[in-house]
């Protein structure tokens, strides 16, 4: 039934009107996806989960009209509030693929960027064993933009997915170091 209105809907709405329409869609899901990550880690995990299952397909769709309508920012944003979802739901390849296109684009705000780059590599860290030093590369890129911003929670996730890295690396005792010298500092 869905797909005879939407053909019905093609053949009556402008140009225009179908670029709002698109446009107000893609920032639905960018909120609707930012709503649900912080339950990502918490007790309503796997209702959430099922929720983005369900919603994945407006949620690509969101990301490509991101892309074509040079809209960084959304796309920035998405991505990085999809990345625990991507990585619980097993949907690695995916993930980067949009990471890598998302990052790649001009544009968005420098903490938009700054959590793509973290999240990107440690979620690339998952899916990439052999380019840790690149996905340690995003996380310190982030940091230094989440310093210059001066934003602490940035910070403090960036360096702990940096001690991640390198105990995926088996640098344990810089690991421990990072770890301890975060817990002094916050």
């Amino acid at each position: 039934m869905l797909e005879p209105l939407r053909q019905y809907a093609a053949v009556r709405i402008t140009a225009d009107e179908a670029a709002e329409a698109a446009g107000r869609h893609a920032r639905y899901f960018q909120e609707f996806a930012e709503g649900a990550a912080p339950d990502l880690h918490g007790p309503r995990q796997l209702e959430w989960l099922a929720r983005l299952e369900t919603e994945h397909d407006n949620l690509r769709v969101a990301l490509a009209w991101g892309l074509e309508a040079g809209d960084a920012d959304l796309g920035l944003r998405t991505v990085t509030a999809l990345a625990w979802f991507w990585l619980v739901r097993r949907h690695m390849a995916e993930a980067m693929a949009w990471f890598d296109r998302v990052l790649a684009a001009r544009g968005g705000s420098s903490s938009a960027r700054a959590s793509a780059l973290v999240q990107s590599g440690f979620t690339g860290s998952v899916e990439r064993h052999d380019d840790l030093e690149g996905c340690l590369a995003q996380i310190l890129e982030g940091l230094a933009q989440f310093v210059d911003l001066g934003d602490e929670q940035g910070v403090k996730t960036a360096q702990t997915y940096e001690a991640v890295i390198l105990w995926f690396q088996r640098d344990l005792e810089a690991s421990n170091l990072k770890l301890v010298e975060i817990q002094a500092a916050h």
